[in-house]
């Protein structure tokens, strides 16, 4: 039997169970302490897909986006937190997805995603007002505005997808204002669309105040692309979106050919500790004969050890 256990363990190779995913919202500070994570769920932000709008498949372009967080989602119930000029801190992303137009109808049009990256700030709010996310409506210097500073504690690679995104135009619908959240503080008309899109990403980074496990990966979902702008307020008089001031083409939103398409958005983010691949079934096969080669081998030997003892 100890035998048999043995060759059993050898062909199987067990893999110890993952350890849990641990996040402190706020890092060194002493507010919180890391808890099991499961996801982010990010506020109302906004996109902007670069240079795009009417351009024929094969067409490269890039994606922006930028979201502040509003809910850690645990493993024992869901974290709210303060937002917008609420403080003490504000945790944001900024997110660039290099793309092409894969497929496009006059009102239908999918997107391929070659890569890109996430990168994820802690900011404690201690410097001017203009680095709060809640300022959409200035510049402030920094190199991905408002939303990209303060501490790194994440940054992921994107990893390629052949369909990474949708966008479906309202047929037979006229322009509308796009800025519809309080008042117009763009003054420019758009087309009305929705669309969504999804990606994982490699973690490359991640401060170990934060993320005191290394080893993770995430999926990320923009779970809308959508004009008008109705439910957050958007980038504009002089405002950027990531590094990038919106490009309408001198028209509305999405008529333009060439110029960027600028959408409300919306996301989450899904987290899981990155685990060893489990050896594949032709190793596990090599293992298994390896293993009864060397029972037989030793069984054939002790066999042959009693023989000999007899014949003497």
């Amino acid at each position: 039997m100890k035998k048999i256990a043995s060759l059993t363990s050898l062909a199987l190779f067990p893999l110890a169970a993952p350890a849990a995913l641990l996040f402190d919202i706020d890092g060194p500070g002493d507010l919180y302490e890391p808890r099991e994570l499961r996801a982010f769920d990010w506020a109302v932000g906004e996109s902007l897909a670069q240079g795009v709008v009417l351009e024929p498949p094969g067409t490269p372009f890039r994606t922006l986006a930028q979201f502040e967080l509003s809910d850690v989602l645990f493993s024992d119930g869901t974290e709210p937190l303060p937002i917008g000029s609420d403080g003490p801190f504000e945790i944001t992303t900024v997110i660039t997805i290099d793309s092409v137009v894969q497929a496009r109808t006059d009102t239908f049009i999918v997107y391929t995603f070659l890569g890109g990256d996430v990168d994820i700030y802690y900011d404690d709010l201690s410097g001017p007002a203009s680095d709060n996310a809640d300022n959409l409506n200035t510049n402030n210097g920094n190199l991905f505005g408002a939303f990209g500073n303060g501490e790194l504690i994440l940054s992921a690679e994107i990893q390629p997808m052949l369909i990474g995104a949708n966008f479906t135009r309202s047929p037979d619908v006229g322009l509308e204002t796009l800025d519809q959240f309080g008042a117009d503080d763009l003054g420019v008309d758009t087309i009305l669309g929705f669309g969504a899109a999804n990606f994982t990403g490699e973690v490359d980074f991640s401060n170990p105040a934060w993320f005191p496990d290394e080893d993770a990966d995430l999926t990320m979902t923009i779970t809308t692309f959508e004009t008008p702008f109705a439910s957050s307020e958007p980038s504009g008089n002089g405002g950027i979106v990531v590094d990038r001031a919106p490009d309408y083409g001198g028209g509305p939103n999405g008529v333009i050919q060439g110029s960027d398409f600028h959408s409300e958005s919306d996301a989450n983010t899904d987290f899981r500790e990155r685990q060893i691949p489990e050896p594949k079934p032709l190793v596990l096969l090599a293992a298994g004969l390896l293993g009864l080669f060397l029972w037989k081998r030793n069984h054939g030997n002790n066999n042959k050890t009693r023989r000999n003892r007899v014949n003497a």
